[in-house]
């Protein structure tokens, strides 16, 4: 993997970092730190979710096909409504 793969990875977490940090500030009534103690961890958690979501996007564009990329990236809503009936008993639409 080269240098830029990382790059590009680092600036899209700083940026989005600094952005979602900007806007829940100027949103909400308890601020960034306040909403952040209300909310807890599910919400940290959540964070490093999406961190590992976008990094893995960047590295799989980065370093395959895009078509490729995009056919796994397809698959999300079909895999997301499998584990969700294995592991939480979820019935899903048969459109999904």
């Amino acid at each position: 993997m080269s240098d830029s793969t990382f790059d590009t990875a680092f600036l899209l977490g700083l940026f989005t970092t600094l952005s979602m940090s900007i806007f829940i500030q100027l949103r909400e009534d308890k601020g960034l730190i306040g909403t952040l103690r209300a909310s807890g961890w599910p919400v940290i958690v959540s964070g490093l979710f999406m961190l590992g979501s976008a990094t893995t996007l960047i590295f799989s564009l980065k370093n395959t096909s895009v078509a490729n990329a995009i056919v796994i990236l397809s698959t999300s809503p079909a895999l997301a409504a499998l584990l969700s009936w294995v592991f939480l008993g979820e019935v899903t639409r048969r459109a999904t």
